[in-house]
């Protein structure tokens, strides 16, 4: 193999002319016929058994030229791109024939998509607001809050044998029944809905409405749903609802001492559970500080990177999104449908956001990839290590799963992603939290180079005409493993709400905040280790070219590829 010529044909293109000797596409010529005979029926011989010189006779002589270069393309190609020294980024590649014969063997063009070329200036200095890397200190209010939340989770639930009228705080057992326009109101019926009352779990004043009554009471009332309501053919309307109240139940929370202590946790007095409490809220909220600042630098970053992203990076990311949109819609127990008619969207609204997401996200990947390398910031033997004892230690994953993990290309970048960015935060400048937002996007407004992209991603008709252009194609991204763990990928998945596929009209979305880890069990099974979540990691599949090389695949072509 000899590599002719390397041209740049477009935007992230190339064409590499190649050739393949005489000698080496002979030996193709064999190994195809070896593989074609089998199946070969020629007058005079038996079926297999034809000699290659009478095929080639009664064929003619170019039979086997078409297996043959299947055979020789896929090293050809990789030799050529090594050769070249390109990183290939995508699978489809055009193969257009040159000439082929035995006498001077085969040249081709194969046109390939490289990964971009990337510019980002002023990367020092970004401004941040409020970070700290110290563990904040967490009030005794803070604590108790968290305990008696706990404490609320481990209470048994007690049915009211006294005959009392049900009060905020209480869960009541009820039926109900819903009519909005003399019609039944979707999903606006249940039976036995164990409901607390005060929770603001269902729309405002229906609760407050079963307050008051008493365990066997069938009653209605006229209810008004607000002029804000998610559901749009809800909003302002007056619906009737018809209750029974079947049971009152109270929660019998348990006294916070020191056997509390022992029966949620591993520690033997409350004292020793409320500092490991302390600990734990405070670690949850510096790396919640962290990730907000992490935040801040990688919008930042995405604004100042210039780069002209392939098509092909785009639709793969885009894909993934979208994918990883309906496998979470999946685990609520939602479809497309229910999502869109409980958040008042479309699936065009949908896409549109998750393009846009996926541009975000390669822009801040590629931006971090240059800065690492301009910055000479590499990923260490120790830097591994120090992962691999934490998943181990910390996480308490067996050693050959934590192995698995840290070898894994996916996990190395996420490292390198975690270095670079820890680089910038330490080089960057600290301002007020107005301030951050003032000029928060300074630095771009000095980059007149990127002012295109930018543009671009804020211009509706273009994001749609580009949009439909790459959700048209098949998608060739690798394929990751459902559990794939994205160590850390770049920006937000789009939420999936709150509803589930047999929600009431009636429920509010969940509005609770989440709340760190912080060693409530059942019983002793709290870790006195604690290490961020984003540092979990699983294996994605990868998926090399193996379509024929007389298509635009290449045939079983494994070139290097950049995964992004």
């Amino acid at each position: 193999m000899s590599l002719k010529s390397v041209d740049k044909v477009g935007s992230n293109q190339y064409a590499l002319e190649v050739e393949v000797d005489s000698n080496a596409f002979g030996a193709a010529l064999e190994k195809a016929y070896r593989k074609k005979v089998k199946s070969i029926s020629l007058p005079g011989f038996r079926k297999g058994k034809a000699p290659r010189a009478f095929v080639e006779r009664y064929y003619g002589e170019n039979v086997f030229f078409e297996e043959a270069t299947n055979i020789v393309y896929p090293d050809a190609l990789n030799k050529a791109v090594e050769e070249s020294g390109l990183f290939v980024i995508d699978d489809e590649i055009k193969f257009d024939l040159i000439d082929v014969s035995k006498e001077k063997g085969l040249a081709f063009k194969a046109v390939i998509t490289v990964k971009p070329e990337v510019k980002i200036e002023n990367y020092k200095g970004l401004k941040i607001s409020g970070y700290s890397d110290k563990a904040p200190k967490v009030a005794e209010k803070e604590i108790n809050e968290e305990l008696s939340r706990i404490a609320e989770q481990n209470a048994r639930i007690v049915t009211l044998e006294k005959e009392r009228a049900a009060k905020l705080g209480d869960l009541a057992l009820i039926d109900f029944e819903g009519t909005v326009d003399g019609g039944p109101l979707e999903d606006g019926k249940a039976k036995d809905f164990l409901l607390k009352l005060g929770s603001g779990q269902f729309v405002a004043g229906f609760e407050e409405k079963v307050v008051g009554h008493k365990v066997s009471e069938k009653f209605e009332f006229d209810l008004k749903f607000p002029s804000d309501y998610p559901l749009a053919y809800l909003r302002g309307k007056m619906a009737i609802f018809k209750v029974h109240l079947k049971k009152i139940q109270v929660l019998d929370v348990p006294k916070i001492d020191d056997e509390f202590a022992k029966d949620v946790s591993e520690f033997d007095s409350l004292g020793e559970y409320k500092e490991f409490l302390r600990k734990n809220i405070s670690e949850a909220r510096r790396l919640e500080n962290h990730q907000k600042t992490e935040d801040e630098i990688s919008r930042q970053l995405a604004d100042l990177v210039e780069v002209d992203i392939p098509d092909v990076l785009i639709r793969r990311r885009f894909h993934d999104n979208m994918r990883d949109f309906t496998e979470q819609l999946a685990s609520k127990g939602l479809d497309t449908e229910v999502y869109l008619k409980y958040n008042n969207t479309t699936m065009k609204d949908v896409e549109m956001q998750i393009f846009s997401r996926s541009v975000y996200q390669i822009r801040v990947v590629l931006a971090i990839e240059k800065v690492a390398e301009l910055e000479g910031i590499t990923v260490t033997p120790e830097d591994i290590e120090s992962k691999f004892r934490q998943m181990v230690e910390g996480l308490g994953y067996s050693e050959e799963k934590a192995k698995l993990i840290t070898q894994n290309p996916d996990f190395v970048m996420g490292v390198l992603r975690t270095k670079t960015l820890d680089f910038l935060i330490k080089n960057s400048t600290k301002v007020s939290f107005k301030d951050s937002n003032s000029s928060s996007n300074s630095s771009s407004k000095t980059k007149g180079k990127e002012s295109k992209t930018k543009k671009a991603s804020t211009d509706q008709k273009s994001k749609e005409s580009k949009l439909k252009k790459l959700v048209s194609k098949s998608d060739v991204s690798a394929k990751k493993s459902s559990d794939n763990a994205k160590f850390g990928e770049e920006g937000e998945k789009i939420a999936a709400g709150s509803a589930s596929k047999k929600a009431s009209p009636l429920k509010k979305a969940s509005t609770a905040k989440k709340t760190p880890a912080t060693g409530a069990r059942t019983k002793k099974t709290a870790s006195k280790n604690s290490v961020s979540s984003k540092e979990k990691s699983n294996a994605a599949a990868k998926k090399g070219a193996s379509t024929s090389a007389s298509s635009k695949g290449g045939s079983g072509a494994t070139t290097n590829h950049q995964k992004i």
